[in-house]
């Protein structure tokens, strides 16, 4: 099934494109107009499919448009179905979750449905997705019945308890241009040379979370879709093996079009890298996260220029980010390489280059320096998350907005590193949702501007070393706070709190490890009109324990 997940807006839009100029080829002069045109051989045949979903009494509670009285005979104006507006057949049949009011399509025999589309020989539109059998559901026997729909541009199967193998008689289907096979984990997929390659229209190809780990010429076989621009292989069991020689990858001729490329939860050979770098020019969209690659930096990435999304988490891949690396990733807008084992300083390439970057995540390796002021002066950053790393210095937040419009940044995650300094001017970032700081070594005083930020729902600054007075100045514009901690900062005070003070934020989530000094003189003892306070707002099932001198610590109780 397509999944975007984790897209950001320029993928969304890129993805959308394609399924548009597919979608109007079956679409576009489908809808019924003028005199009713159904075919009645067709319309009985939707009848008992719909009985065959539905039997019994309630056999029309899904799909009621799909009826026998006379004002509901139009099939071609029923839910799921359209036809060609000239003949009158039916080119689309849509039983997809989407389709259904308070159901999904169970049919109670694979047979039974194979044998009513044979009735439906002008379809070019098939969607199946999520639809289950009771009985134990044979590719072989679907696709025996589906070869003779020749007309087939679109055919979605994923997540329809399939298994077995795919016959070669699926190759008969020469029209295809989108086939989604996904989330049938009980589906064998080899020896793709005697169907796949039959294929030579397909321009979208879903195969993840089946099972293609005797699938060994997958490469070859791709290689020669010359119109495929999307391939989905993700957590589709390839092995190391599959990939084939450097001097085979080195001569083929690969899709010139292939834009969007998921090979991710596989376990693969660095290799894999070289055949890659035969689409730099028209790759957008790359995940290989959770691939098992374990190998240096490729700094090959530099010159795939297109590329807009890319996923390397979850691997071994070890040394540098190239200082390289961003000279021409100027597109790039989504970046995660996140639970690796990279090491060295954050190039600053990172933001002098890539200025529409969106989503940059680099937690979780062993990085170290200080992050580069680039990194801050990105005005389209929304999540940035650096946690888990070793880095030092300073944070050289920007301190003007002469670049931007307004800076994006709404997620900020350094939790567990080492950073140094205090918390400085944040107010450029007033877009900020999540601010988590904790276990760093930031010292000094808390900059009040803290309290400007009205969008913030989690402050996180535990385990450091600030000190000094925080008042009511902090708080005063976090309206929607519901999350925050500042314990193990035991020099920090909360101070000149006036006793009527009204706290503008409802902590009503989660408060996790909350510790607050509070004295009412430099030496002091907890204000218990303040305490009440924060007391109040905290759910009934969080017990406030005293855990020393002047110090209180929020327990949470599941």
């Amino acid at each position: 099934m397509i999944m975007m997940s984790k897209t950001t807006a320029p993928q969304i839009l890129m993805i959308s494109m394609l399924f548009i100029n597919l979608m109007s080829s079956f679409l576009g002069s489908s809808f019924a107009v003028g005199e009713p045109k159904c075919k009645e051989a067709e319309r009985q045949a939707l009848l008992q499919l719909k009985e065959d979903m539905y039997g019994g009494d309630g056999w029309d509670d899904g799909l009621p448009s799909w009826a026998k009285e006379e004002e509901k005979k139009e099939c071609c104006e029923w839910v799921g179905i359209r036809c060609d507006s000239n003949s009158g057949h039916v080119t689309t049949l849509d039983l997809s979750p989407s389709t259904f009011e308070d159901s999904h399509s169970t049919f109670s025999s694979v047979g039974n449905i194979t044998s009513l589309l044979a009735h439906l020989p002008y379809l070019n539109y098939l969607d199946l997705s999520g639809a289950g059998f009771h009985d134990k559901s044979s590719m072989p026997n679907v696709i025996d019945a589906l070869s003779k729909l020749t007309k087939l541009r679109y055919l979605n199967l994923s997540y329809t308890t399939l298994s077995g193998e795919i016959p070669p008689k699926i190759g008969n289907l020469s029209s295809l241009q989108f086939l989604d096979l996904s989330g049938n984990d009980g589906l064998r997929l080899k020896d793709l040379q005697n169907w796949l390659s039959h294929l030579s229209s397909l321009q979208l190809l879903d195969l993840s979370h089946t099972n293609m780990s005797l699938a060994h010429d997958w490469i070859h076989v791709v290689n020669n879709l010359p119109h495929l621009a999307y391939l989905n292989l993700s957590g589709s069991s390839l092995q190391n093996h599959h990939v084939v020689s450097p001097s085979f990858l080195s001569h083929i001729n690969s899709s010139k079009i292939l834009s969007v490329l998921d090979l991710s939860r596989n376990s693969l050979s660095p290799l894999i890298f070289q055949w890659l770098f035969n689409h730099s020019h028209t790759l957008i969209q790359l995940d290989l996260h959770d691939c098992q690659l374990k190998t240096s930096f490729p700094k090959s990435f530099e010159k795939m220029a297109t590329l807009s999304y890319l996923d390397l988490s979850q691997n071994q891949l070890e040394g540098s980010i190239p200082t390289s690396f961003g000279s021409e990733n100027n597109a790039l807008t989504y970046l995660d390489l996140s639970q690796n084992r990279l090491e060295g300083c954050i190039p600053i390439s990172l933001g002098n280059n890539m200025t529409s970057l969106e989503y940059l995540n680099l937690s979780n390796n062993t990085l170290e320096g200080e992050i580069p002021k680039s990194i801050w002066k990105i005005c389209t950053l929304k999540v940035l998350r650096a946690n888990d790393n070793a880095l030092s210095g300073q944070l050289q937040l920007a301190k003007s907005s002469r670049q931007c419009v307004h800076f994006s940044l709404e997620y900020l995650d350094l939790r567990r590193n080492q950073i140094m300094g205090s918390l400085p001017n944040i107010t450029m970032y007033s877009s900020l949702v999540e601010l988590l700081l904790r276990s760093n070594q930031l010292n000094g005083n808390v900059s009040e501007t803290l309290g400007q930020l009205s969008q913030l729902k989690i402050l996180d600054v535990s385990r450091n070393f600030f000190k000094g007075a925080m008042s009511v100045t902090h708080f005063s514009k976090l309206f929607n706070l519901h999350r925050l901690d500042l314990s193990s900062n035991s020099q920090l005070a909360l101070n000149n709190i006036p006793s009527d003070w009204v706290p503008p934020f409802q902590l009503k989530f989660f408060i996790s490890g909350l510790a607050f000094w509070v004295p009412t003189s430099q030496i002091g003892f907890v204000h218990k009109s303040i305490m009440s306070k924060l007391i109040s707002l905290i759910p009934k099932f969080q017990i406030l324990f005293p855990i020393g001198f002047g110090i209180y610590h929020l327990i949470y109780i599941t």
